[in-house]
């Protein structure tokens, strides 16, 4: 069959240097790593000009951890794991708060260069970089004593061998790392054991803000200090070292694993200075920073750390927000299912120009995008003005539903915002979707679908599948598919600020593979569409 695809948004480019301007005015972009030059540090970027605080200074260790640093940003064009969990995000965010950010990429943490700064950060090491030499872990000691900050991201069981690299420095705070996972049970969880829910926290400055934090397979920190935990149902699945090099146990609990609560947050006062250890690298990386409130806890975090403490609330934050809301969902962002949404949601954080959000209670801000993914749970009266406020500030509402298995809840939201909606199958009928017997007889199924674009030449992407539905105003219809025959497929639809993908299996992750894999050809069809219908998104924003 040879379908083609149509847009009305033929705007759709990869240049987006006005966006750029608008968004991050102000802002260093990173530069480049470069250890052959013979500079121990580099300069990445600062706050904006027109920041008026008291400016602190932040170093980032590149000489233990290079793996998922601050330079890695995510993007389309590059697929790889790294650049989903990369923190190029978060270091956006921790200039825009006051500091100057420089990068070690040479030599070793020496007292001279640690009294520079207000806070040292090393992000998650590994055995292809140095180990800490004994003058460093003493230089380190003293700078906490006599006043200086420091950060430390550790994760799950001794990935990379992780914890055997990081556990001599940690153990002179009196920090150990078992080689486990965190886990716990479904209701404290994203659908997995391991993908936690954190809502049990102690009374700390760190905390202050946080109904929910976000971290994708955590490791547990023994030790003092502890400010946030997993629940009492909770468990540490044990490493099996037969099993190199994923470092996984078997995600379940087994009868010598027993039941118990893990601290995964540690705040510490030592000497004159401060230490926060962190058991999760994901939970500030680029895909997932926005999830519940981590972000809230990054800028909780660097301001305790610099003895810089200042409200924080995200209406201060100078980027767009595209939200998911969870408030409807089944945590479907955290479901690695096939029929979840945990890859389209890391993607969100590739489009560059809006920080991606999860929420789980009442946004505290009005957010630019909000998204709703199959709801299904309804939502409620108080709920809706949450809804009704992104439409009444001329943001953009956007619903993902099945216009052939839709949900209640989808159709009760349906049924708010566009009621006089009519849907079509390829033979003419009218998809009484609104029914108990729905219309579907003779509704073209469009399979192997090539799809064309701002690609190289000769690429071919397909479908894995197209239902044929077709909105009956065809003015609404923002892109569809159409062959040779001209039977239509619509994927997106608009009324006003209401818009409507009709399509979900394309972002399921049947369609586009999970975000630790590299999505084979047939796979890139939903990525293409992700990073299309973001780019139309955000030319709808800035016409606004």
């Amino acid at each position: 069959m040879n379908t083609k695809i149509r847009f009305d948004f033929m705007v759709f480019n990869l240049v987006k240097n006005k966006i750029a301007i608008l968004f991050f005015i102000g802002f260093f972009l990173p530069a480049c790593i470069d250890n052959s030059t013979g500079k121990k540090i580099v300069i990445a970027g600062g706050p904006s000009s027109d920041y008026q605080g008291e400016k602190m200074y932040i170093l980032e260790d590149l000489v233990h951890s290079e793996r998922q640093n601050s330079s890695i940003k995510g993007e389309f064009s590059h697929l790889e794991y790294n650049r989903s969990h990369g923190f190029y995000n978060a270091f956006q965010l921790i200039r825009h708060r006051g500091f100057e950010h420089h990068q070690l990429v040479n030599g070793r943490l020496e007292p001279e260069i640690l009294s520079q700064y207000d806070i040292v950060f090393i992000n998650l090491v590994d055995s292809s970089h140095p180990q800490f030499s004994e003058k460093e872990i003493e230089a380190v000691e003293d700078y906490v004593k006599q006043g200086g900050g420091l950060f430390c991201i550790i994760d799950h069981t001794n990935v990379y061998e992780s914890a055997a690299q990081m556990e001599p420095l940690l153990s002179r705070f009196g920090f150990s790392l078992p080689y486990e996972l965190a886990c716990d049970q479904p209701e404290f969880a994203f659908k997995q054991y391991h993908w936690l829910l954190i809502t049990r926290f102690a009374s700390h400055y760190i905390t202050n803000g946080l109904e929910h934090i976000g971290l994708l397979a955590a490791g547990p920190i023994v030790g003092p200090g502890s400010v946030a935990w997993t629940s009492e149902e909770g468990f540490s699945d044990f490493w099996d070292p037969d099993n190199p090099p994923s470092y996984w146990g078997n995600f379940r609990q087994d009868p010598e694993e027993p039941t118990k609560s893990n601290s995964i947050l540690n705040a510490l006062e030592f000497g004159d200075g401060r230490i926060v250890v962190v058991g999760d690298q994901n939970v500030f990386g680029n895909a997932y920073l926005g999830v519940g409130d981590n972000i809230h806890l990054l800028m909780n975090i660097v301001e305790w750390l610099s003895k810089n403490e200042k409200d924080f609330s995200m209406e201060n934050m100078p980027f767009p927000e595209i939200g998911v809301d969870q408030r409807t969902d089944d945590n479907s962002i955290g479901d690695s299912g096939l029929s979840g949404y945990l890859s389209f949601y890391g993607h969100l954080s590739r489009q560059g120009y809006a920080l991606n959000r999860a929420y789980f209670s009442e946004p505290e801000t009005v957010p630019d995008i909000l998204i709703a993914l199959e709801p299904q749970f309804y939502v409620s009266n108080e709920d809706k003005g949450s809804y009704q406020k992104v439409l009444e500030n001329d943001k953009i509402l956007f619903l993902v539903a099945d216009v052939f298995e839709p949900t209640d809840p989808a159709i009760d939201m349906i049924n708010e915002f566009w009621s006089e909606i009519v849907f079509r199958n390829n033979a003419g009928e009218i998809i009484e979707f609104f029914t108990e017997d729905p219309v579907t007889s003779e509704v073209e199924i469009l399979e192997d679908v090539q799809l064309m674009g701002n690609l190289p030449e000769g690429t071919v992407l397909q479908f894995p599948h197209c239902k044929g539905v077709k909105v009956e105003d065809r003015n609404s219809v923002v892109a569809w598919l159409e062959d040779d025959e001209s039977n239509k497929c619509d994927l997106l639809v608009k009324k006003d600020n209401f818009y409507l993908f009709l399509q979900p299996a394309l972002w399921q992750n049947s369609a586009i593979r999970n975000g630790k894999q590299l999505p084979e050809t047939e796979h890139l069809m939903g990525i293409y569409l992700i990073e299309k219908v973001l780019l139309y998104l955000e030319e709808e924003l800035v016409a606004k």
